[in-house]
């Protein structure tokens, strides 16, 4: 999956701690909107503020593509990651049926969008 996201030119960014691998995300960004892909945390190092951080990394390189919104899909059931989208300022802008597989068959996908202003001056010279 990561040499596929590579390959086609998403960023994919690695959060480490003392040489250990403790989370990563991906975002695409073209035609003036992005998507992220995946934020994952480690579940041992969840809850220390690493999502957080590793969010506001890819929102900023959205806008560094011009993007004007991101949009992202995150399960129902995972209310920690949903939360944390919230209190970053994304909304939910629809649901996606039978998105996500699941343990009785299939889970919706909430989609959610954040808003970026996109400044004339970014990137900063």
């Amino acid at each position: 999956m990561f040499r596929d996201c590579l390959s086609a030119g998403y960023e994919l960014w690695l959060l480490e701690q003392e040489n250990d691998l403790i989370g990563y995300g991906v975002l695409s960004a073209a035609g003036g909107e992005s998507h992220l892909l995946n934020l994952c945390i480690c579940a041992t190092h969840q809850g220390q503020g690493h999502a957080r951080r590793l969010l506001a990394r890819l929102v900023d390189l959205a806008r560094w593509h011009h993007a004007e919104r991101i949009f992202l899909e995150v399960r129902p059931s995972n209310r920690r990651a949903e939360d944390l989208y919230l209190s970053f300022g994304f909304s939910e802008v629809g649901r996606r049926p039978n998105y996500y597989p699941a343990r009785n068959g299939r889970e919706e996908a909430v989609v959610m969008a954040l808003q970026l202003v996109v400044s004339e001056q970014w990137p900063p010279v």
